[in-house]
């Protein structure tokens, strides 16, 4: 338990120097589902500060079930998921002051095909990858083989949860926000691949 614990806080220390980049993000007072935040360090230098946070919990899909990270960590809870695809989830983190603020990100962005999507509900963080603008995608388009059952958006705002359809258009202004989804089985989702343009053929 010892050596786990250590490691963990290696991790974050490594985490500190070794930022891979950021996100801009409205938190309001309250409750905020936000993707990747799962450390207050990745406030350092920010303009919402770390003492503005009072409590982080993360969702272990594969257990169904929240594990607290801050104040204290449940590492009992955590280390039943690895570091980067817990790192790609939504966070929940309270924070008693609002702003819009930018946050530190602690691992590369795990592309929506590349993440699993376990039976029940998943926190699902909203990347780049997933928010394009010229083509406005829907959860409904990004299903891949997921048969999704309910989905939802936590409006920190006015502190509830709004049923998000399928059909709901994803742009740039979702980025860093998260999304809960809940599946019938394991599956992955994917951002459809953008078609080819190719010259004319030439003339036999």
């Amino acid at each position: 338990i010892i050596l786990t614990v250590s490691l963990f806080f290696l991790s974050l220390a490594i985490f500190v120097s070794a930022w891979v980049g950021e996100i801009y993000f409205d938190f309001d007072e309250g409750w905020n589902l936000v993707y990747g935040l799962g450390d207050i360090n990745q406030l350092d230098g920010q303009i919402l500060e770390k003492s503005s946070i009072k409590a982080i919990f993360a969702f272990i899909p594969t257990t169904q079930e929240y594990a607290q990270i801050y104040p204290k960590t449940d590492f009992s809870k955590i280390n039943l998921i690895d570091d980067d695809e817990l790192m790609n989830t939504a966070f929940w983190v309270y924070t008693e002051k609002g702003a819009l603020s930018e946050y530190w990100l602690a691992e590369e962005v795990i592309p929506l095909k590349d993440r699993s999507i376990y039976k029940g509900w998943n926190f699902l963080g909203i990347t780049s990858d997933m928010a394009i603008d010229e083509e406005n995608y829907t959860l409904g388009i990004m299903k891949g083989s997921c048969d999704i059952l309910k989905t939802y958006f936590f409006d920190n705002e006015n502190q509830k949860w709004i049923n998000f359809p399928l059909n709901e258009k994803i742009n740039k202004n979702f980025i860093g926000f998260g999304l809960i989804v809940k599946v019938s089985e394991n599956c992955n989702m994917k951002v459809p691949e953008k078609s080819l343009i190719m010259p004319p053929n030439i003339p036999n």
